[in-house]
């Protein structure tokens, strides 16, 4: 990938209050009426499209590093996505969000556990803002979900437009719409919020896009910039460190609520794979089986080859103790990109092409997802001796 394209210029940022406009992004700044308990009509993080953005890139990139490369531009920070990438530890194991129904989605959760190693290493401080929590969705309130979180956006209007009347942009999951009839965008991606409507409409950019509607709150961080940054090597041992962490489902990557990182995840993706026909309950038919599937699969054959190619470069400048180990985990990581490629090579027979919802060979592919598991657990442990070896 270009890590360039995510270089971002800026030419002027600025938190105001101003009135409402077509166009809040363009706006000329002026004061607005207050309002919505005695705020301003109107707050807007000034971040103009052709100053800012956040590059579509492609379906499995991973728009949580995407975005904080973004946010990190309106503090005069560069960042590259690759390294964001790794400092995440988003690119050494899969998440999964087992209340996530369908599975071509599911691997977009759990990506902002390592947050405040990212700022830490960046010069960045991400402040988690208190929200007032909102019921889950379910069929059984579908028909009521647009008024309970209407009503939930309106809770949370003026303690984001706090964050923004101070100056600090809002790095946001969850909840992004387009707002525009027939145009689809994942909701479950990573946006920055940038204008807090009076009516608690609230507004952001998202991939691709210089204005999406942000129409259910979820975890939002207030971003600052910081005066002391890590070392390079002490951000080196930490990645490192989390890294296992995830891939162990371990620390703060053990399993919460639904969302399970690393071997955990693996061990869902497993069972899915063995007993659910099509492996996505929610998208089986015949014609669309293993689309699911395959989605899974091309994010980590995508974060696995990004995983190798960064611990090659860590092992370029390791000591030599720790050279070897960090060498062998990025063999597993290849592996990994190795063992799934009959199942997204269409012209092979044992492909997810091919499989279409045959449960026989679906659990032929689970021995598959076992080996990969297996080398996730062998890069762990290289990576905890590279770790020890590196430690004066």
């Amino acid at each position: 990938m270009c890590q360039h394209l995510y270089r971002l210029t800026i030419i002027a940022i600025t938190a105001s209050l101003t009135a409402c406009s077509p166009n809040p992004n363009r706006a000329e700044h002026t004061h607005g009426e207050t309002n919505m308990g005695g705020q301003a009509s109107q707050t807007t993080f000034s971040l103009k499209s052709d100053e800012i953005s956040i590059p579509d890139g492609k379906w499995w990139d991973d728009s949580f590093s995407q975005a904080i490369v973004a946010v990190a531009q309106t503090q005069g920070v560069d960042a590259d996505y690759i390294d964001v990438h790794r400092l995440s530890t988003n690119m050494f194991a899969p998440a999964m969000n087992d209340y996530e129904s369908c599975s071509a989605w599911w691997h977009w959760y759990g990506r902002d556990v390592a947050i405040d190693h990212v700022g830490a290493a960046l010069g960045l401080s991400f402040e988690k803002l208190d929200l007032p929590k909102c019921q889950k969705w379910s069929k059984e309130i579908a028909g009521e979900w647009d008024t309970i979180r209407a009503a939930h956006r309106a809770e949370c209007a003026p303690i984001l437009h706090t964050a923004l009347q101070a100056g600090k942009p809002i790095l946001a999951f969850e909840g992004w719409d387009s707002g525009e009839e027939g145009v689809f965008i994942p909701w479950c991606q990573w946006g920055i919020i940038h204008t807090v409507d009076q009516d608690a409409t609230i507004k952001g950019i998202t991939r691709g896009r210089d204005e999406s509607l942000y129409t259910f709150v979820g975890p939002c961080y207030a971003v600052t910039k910081t005066k002391t940054k890590l070392t390079q090597p002490q951000v080196d041992s930490q990645t490192l460190k989390l890294a296992s962490q995830r891939i162990r489902a371990e620390g703060a990557f053990a399993s919460k609520g639904d969302v399970h990182h690393g071997v955990a995840a693996m061990d869902r993706w497993i069972h899915r794979m063995t007993t659910i026909p099509g492996f996505c309950e929610s998208c089986y038919t015949d014609g669309a089986a293993m689309v699911c599937a395959k989605s899974c699969a091309d994010r980590m054959i995508l974060a696995s080859q990004q995983a190798a190619e960064q611990l090659r470069k860590m092992a370029a400048d390791a000591s030599p103790d720790a050279k070897p180990h960090l060498e062998t985990a990025a063999e597993s990581y290849q592996r990994i990109v190795d063992l799934f490629g009959p199942a997204v090579d269409n012209d092979n027979p044992n492909s997810y092409a091919k499989t279409k919802g045959n449960i026989e060979a679906q659990a032929k592919h689970a021995d598959t997802l076992q080996m990969v598991k297996a080398e996730l657990l062998k890069a762990a442990d290289a990576m905890e001796r590279a770790v020890i070896e590196q430690t004066p």
